[in-house]
């Protein structure tokens, strides 16, 4: 099976640390390392997510690259896909002062490599790089940011106000342009890729699902922002999603999918604040069964009933 997207993971996280936070470059595996290349998959951790993988990859007898292996799992979270080192990706190098040549090869990637921002929902933990960033992007270039217009709203008047932070958005200096997404017509995000939206519910927010097409190949990953389950939100935003998935999955056209689970089976369901469970995440994934995902296992034993959910 050819590889279809390129994933790299800044930051798979909530916090507390603030160079983790949740942030994922996604592309388009046939496309060059052109300018536009990349979508940024909400913007928890930005510059600081991508000196930390590079920094590992790059010069890993850095002592700041040492503290931080010392610091992960076994299991880093951090994923710099090997293809970002290349020069045509970094073209700073490495050999005359690599320091300067690693945040100059970050701030290249921020600028030129990425062509929008696809927010799930507006929480700091998925925005807060956004702002943080925003004073590097292109003066009359704008970023396209990606969202439902709740979160536009939330940005513009919690965020980009010119109070808690300039409004550098097309109101204010026109850096960053803010457009709504949903799951009537896709919308290019990268070269080579573009994207539909899907709500979810987060407790009292709204959040999104983002369904990436691969436009040459006709292939999708799904990346799906903190959500709950339905039988918690009593609403059927997930059920709805699946069933418009399902059909990619029997086509074998689904080839990644991105799903949080930031609480154990332990955590009182009133205690989730619109977060999944493993038992919760379970339940959902085999709401795929109505459309005919999951079958009898072939040894006629039936699938364990997640159905009752945690205490």
């Amino acid at each position: 099976m050819e590889p279809q997207f390129l994933v790299s993971a800044l930051g798979p996280r909530g916090g507390p640390f603030e160079d983790s936070c949740t942030c994922f470059l996604i592309k388009a595996y046939s496309e060059a390392w052109d300018d536009g290349c990349l979508a940024a998959l909400d913007a928890g951790s930005l510059l600081s997510g991508l000196r930390n993988g590079l920094l590992l990859q790059l010069l890993p007898n850095d002592p700041l690259a040492q503290l931080l292996k010392r610091g992960m799992s076994k299991a880093s979270p951090i994923r710099i896909d090997e293809n970002m080192i290349a020069d045509s990706a970094l073209p700073f190098k490495m050999d005359s002062s690599p320091t300067r040549a690693l945040y100059d090869n970050c701030i290249h990637i921020v600028r030129h490599l990425i062509k929008s921002f696809c927010i799930t929902h507006a929480h700091l933990d998925h925005i807060s790089a956004l702002a943080l960033c925003s004073p590097i992007f292109i003066p009359h270039s704008p970023k396209r940011v990606y969202s439902s217009q709740h979160s536009i709203d939330l940005l513009q008047k919690h965020i980009f106000n010119d109070s808690i932070w300039p409004d550098l958005t097309t109101s204010g200096t026109g850096l960053i342009s803010l457009h709504e997404i949903d799951s009537t017509s896709y919308i290019p995000i990268a070269n080579g890729l573009e994207a539909i939206a899907f709500p979810l519910s987060h407790g009292n927010v709204l959040s999104l699902g983002f369904l990436v097409r691969n436009s040459s190949s006709d292939t999708y990953a799904l990346f799906l922002g903190d959500m709950e389950a339905d039988s918690i939100s009593k609403k059927d935003y997930n059920s709805s999603l699946w069933k418009h998935v399902s059909p990619l999955i029997h086509a074998n056209k689904l080839r990644a999918l991105f799903m949080e689970c930031s609480y154990p089976d332990e955590r009182p369901s009133d205690c989730l604040f619109g977060h999944l469970t493993p038992t919760y995440a379970i339940q959902e994934l085999l709401s795929l069964r109505p459309f005919g995902v999951f079958h009898a296992r072939e040894d006629g034993r039936e699938w364990r009933n997640y159905t009752r959910g945690p205490h």
